[in-house]
């Protein structure tokens, strides 16, 4: 994105966070778009996973710590795990599934 001397301003595909780093031999990516998005490879990477559906919930809505959610995974086929709502919390593919469910007081104050 920028440049000053060995310092570059680069974003992270994933947040879109703009980080200066200090770089001495940059390299080039390279990919063959029909095949790799940039965005898939720094999600993965980063341990980033989307969010196909929210099944089911569980837990007492009174103690969000309690709270968790049955998630199907993109990209991950027939894949389902139980995630705790901590970790969830402003995927908005859960603010869908609790308003839904009228659970909306879930939703975190910045998303509704």
């Amino acid at each position: 994105m920028n440049r000053l001397n060995d310092i570059h301003s680069i974003q992270d595909l994933v947040s879109g966070k703009v980080i200066d780093t200090h770089v001495h031999q940059p390299r080039p990516f390279n990919c063959d778009p029909d095949r790799t998005r940039p965005v898939d490879i720094a999600r993965q990477k980063a341990q980033e996973f989307l969010i196909r559906d929210i099944l089911a919930h569980r837990g007492d809505r009174n103690r969000r710590s309690t709270m968790e959610f049955l998630v199907k995974w993109e990209d991950f086929n027939d894949t389902e795990s139980w995630e705790l709502y901590a970790g969830l919390r402003y995927a908005e593919k859960l603010h869908e599934y609790l308003r839904v469910h009228k659970m909306r007081s879930l939703i975190p104050v910045e998303h509704k």
